[in-house]
């Protein structure tokens, strides 16, 4: 009995490890089969995420502190001098009160004097009187003066430091995001800038458009059509948009920058504020900037990021690199100083990395500075666009649909 049982158990329990293996191997194909997103990665983008989070809120608290010690300083020096502004005011009331005893004297001595002496000296005490009071009036309205000028610098640093703490969410959108339009081809999109309207000779107003030379090309796709309206997407405040069409002024193929102005002549509520060549000039690496495009065909996108470099050349071509993450359709986009909201660049490439399966780096962006396309315009009839002070691989980042 003993002998049966034996063989039987070893046969059940081959049939368990058979059916065990074959278990383990449908889920081997089926792990291999999904899409594993490693530990590590999502490790190291969250341990990212809070250094990048840390870094803008000890930027941002660093920035207040340096706000706050200006406003302090600036308040001392007023309580400094109105307290001097006090003292002499007290010394002209003293020296008006020694002549009120001295005019006290003479009436006194009234009696022992001829008139003419005391008219005399009436006269000359009332003259002397006179010309301290004219001073004191004069100091009294330049005190006042200057602690109205005391009180409206503390006032604008204040504001300065409202807006800094509590930034109108409003502003901010039709500053950066409302200038920013979507162009859009058969199999391509790519991002754009509205320009400030200006009033047209032809009755109504102008809008022009700035972007990059690529994306147009792209939409065209025939250098024979470069006559074709261009669809353009406008976007309002509450998410909706409205379509229209714009038409080529210029472009340069080197550069990768077009202008195009929109078939309409209705007033544009939003356009972007550009920088002047001193601002421009002034920028410097570290300075906050906002970039905002159409990534992947979506509306407008904001984000943030600081200027990396301000010297960067690709097959001769001057760049600025940005921090802020930037992807494929973003080109042709606003790239704005966080300060200001004055457009500084238009976008042009982004970087990627690996030659078969290429893996873009949105915080390595590559933006052409106004002060190329001030140049570029200045060699154009439309020169009168530019604002006035008173300066790895690379591939394209437009999109294919």
């Amino acid at each position: 009995m003993n002998r049966l049982l034996i063989p039987a158990g070893l046969a059940l329990a081959g049939l368990v490890a058979f059916d065990s293996v074959f278990d383990q191997h449908q889920r081997l194909v089926e792990l291999e089969r999904a899409s594993v997103c490693r530990p590590e990665q999502l490790t190291q983008l969250n341990e990212r995420m809070k250094l990048e989070r840390a870094a803008w809120i000890s930027s941002i608290e660093e920035r207040l502190a340096k706000e706050r010690e200006l406003v302090v300083t600036q308040t001392h020096a007023c309580d400094a001098r109105v307290a001097r502004l006090q003292e002499m005011l007290a010394d002209q009331q003293a020296t008006l009160d020694l002549e009120r005893r001295q005019l006290e004297e003479w009436e006194h001595a009234w009696d022992g004097l001829d008139s003419a002496t005391v008219r005399g000296h009436l006269s000359e005490l009332q003259a002397r009187l006179e010309t301290q009071r004219s001073d004191f009036d004069s100091f009294l309205l330049q005190r006042d003066e200057e602690t109205q000028r005391e009180q409206s610098a503390v006032s604008a640093l204040e504001t300065k430091l409202e807006r800094t703490l509590a930034p109108d969410k409003q502003k901010l959108w039709e500053d950066l995001v409302g200038p920013v339009v979507q162009l859009i081809g058969d199999s391509t999109v790519g991002s754009g800038v509205l320009l400030e309207s200006r009033p047209s000779a032809e009755g109504g107003f102008a809008t022009n458009v700035l972007t990059a030379w690529h994306v147009v090309r792209d939409i065209y796709g025939s250098p024979d059509n470069y006559t074709a309206p261009v669809p353009v997407k406008i976007y309002a405040p509450d998410g909706t948009w409205r379509n229209l069409t714009a038409h080529l002024l210029a472009h340069d193929v080197t550069l990768d920058l077009a202008l195009l102005v929109l078939d309409t002549n209705e007033h544009q509520p939003c356009g972007a504020h550009l920088a002047s060549r001193s601002e421009l000039g002034a920028m410097r690496i570290f300075d906050g900037v906002y970039a905002v495009g159409c990534p992947l065909g979506n509306d407008p996108i904001p984000t943030v990021g600081e200027v990396a470099s301000t010297h960067h050349e690709i097959d001769g071509g001057k760049y600025w690199m940005i921090s802020a993450p930037t992807y494929i359709g973003n080109s042709g986009g606003g790239i704005y100083a966080a300060g200001t909201h004055n457009l500084i660049g238009i976008f042009s490439k982004i970087y990627t990395h690996g030659s078969t399966r290429s893996t873009i780096i949105p915080h390595m962006g590559l933006a052409t500075p106004l002060t190329v396309v001030y140049d570029w315009l200045d060699t154009t009839e439309y020169a009168y666009l530019e604002t006035k002070a008173p300066e790895a691989e690379v591939q394209t980042a437009s999109m294919a649909r």
